[in-house]
């Protein structure tokens, strides 16, 4: 009886060392995923910014609006006031991402 219980005890640590070795194995996966998405974003806020930079310096130049018709004019604030949105909506899901992955690490 006393053997049972030790090969039980025995086992049992087992399986709970082999399930704790799952459980941060599949942490870390979802970290690595995470983080690949945090990357992501990375790049297209990068991206984003990247066009957005050169609009933004046009419309901060008095002689844009002086030489653009008013139809290109409306297009390059269409423009700039999408690449905003876009900027913001990627740098709130980064945030988000973070926290969470800031969460996880406990």
């Amino acid at each position: 009886a006393l053997e049972q219980e030790a090969r039980a005890r025995t086992s049992g640590g087992l399986g709970s060392r082999r399930s704790e070795r799952q459980a941060r194995a599949q942490q870390r996966q979802q970290e690595q995923s995470i983080r690949k998405q945090i990357t992501n974003l990375e790049t297209d806020i990068e991206k984003t910014s990247a066009k957005l930079t050169p609009i933004e310096s046009l419309l901060a130049n008095k002689e844009t609006y002086d030489t653009l018709t008013s139809d290109d004019l409306d297009k390059l604030l269409l423009n700039a006031g999408k690449l905003r949105k876009q900027l913001e909506k990627g740098e709130e899901q980064w945030l988000e991402l973070s926290q969470k992955l800031e969460d996880q690490r406990g």
